[in-house]
């Protein structure tokens, strides 16, 4: 079956399954605008798209939707129309040539392989992953760490302040980007990464880096969500991080 741009919203795949999936997307994604969380920028996303376009037989997999702004979600269309016409779309949605810079997901544009060893630690929020972190890294390692850069943004650790994220994403950024000169030490990074095309496509940005996935049952993430204080201005998006993460694991 072909999907073009006539008929009804329902009869282009719109209908009451998309708008469950489209208010799922945008709590997954804070309502936060991928594309420019990438570039750095925290931007309210209305919208939700499709990675891979469906004119391009793009899914309606969960791991296919990203929240967006209007925006960004103009600028991709024209470019996903100017790309189908001279077959140049690559498999992320861009054309060729924006596809070798954008990587996706929460990586940084024009990452290139690390260094140093990186270990990305995966797991649902309030999984104990800097736990983890705390027990294995040595004063010679990088830790990569987004609660982290909140705080030295100015902010608490689970800020939910866009000003904060924006600080926050922009000091993350240039951390991740550094690892292509650095040659000492290891890096541990954290990630929430709930698929396994996600982690996939950050073992290929940093080429030197593996997975360590810290498994929590979902009930004692939720628990401990609500038992911490000072988590209480993000409880709501974290258990619902859970849940997501859950989904795919």
């Amino acid at each position: 079956m072909t999907w073009d741009h006539e008929g009804s919203r329902h009869e282009r795949g719109y209908g009451y399954e998309w708008v469950k999936l489209r208010l799922h997307a945008l709590r997954r994604d804070n309502h936060l605008c991928q594309p420019c969380l990438r570039d750095s920028r925290a931007t309210q996303a209305t919208e939700v798209d499709h990675i891979i376009p469906k004119a391009l037989d793009g899914t309606d997999d969960f791991d296919n939707l990203q929240s967006i702004c209007t925006e960004c979600h103009k600028a991709k269309t024209k470019a996903e129309t100017y790309g189908t016409r001279r077959g140049m779309i690559g498999p992320d949605g861009w054309p060729m040539e924006e596809r070798i810079k954008r990587w996706g997901y929460s990586i940084p544009d024009g990452v290139k392989p690390s260094g140093i060893p990186v270990t990305l630690v995966s797991g649902p929020p309030a999984a104990g992953k800097s736990t983890y972190i705390e027990a294995n890294a040595t004063s010679d390692d990088l830790v990569i760490d987004f609660d982290a850069y909140r705080k030295r943004a100015g902010g608490t650790k689970w800020d939910t302040s866009q000003a904060i994220w924006r600080k926050a994403y922009k000091m993350r950024d240039a951390d991740i980007r550094s690892l292509a000169a650095r040659d000492t030490g290891k890096c541990f990074l954290i990630v929430t990464a709930p698929t396994q095309q996600e982690r996939d496509t950050w073992v290929k940005a940093l080429v030197n880096a593996q997975f360590h996935i810290i498994r929590t049952p979902e009930n004692v993430c939720i628990e401990r969500i609500k038992a911490n204080p000072e988590r209480q201005e993000a409880a709501d998006s974290q258990i619902e991080g859970v849940k997501n993460w859950w989904r795919y694991n």
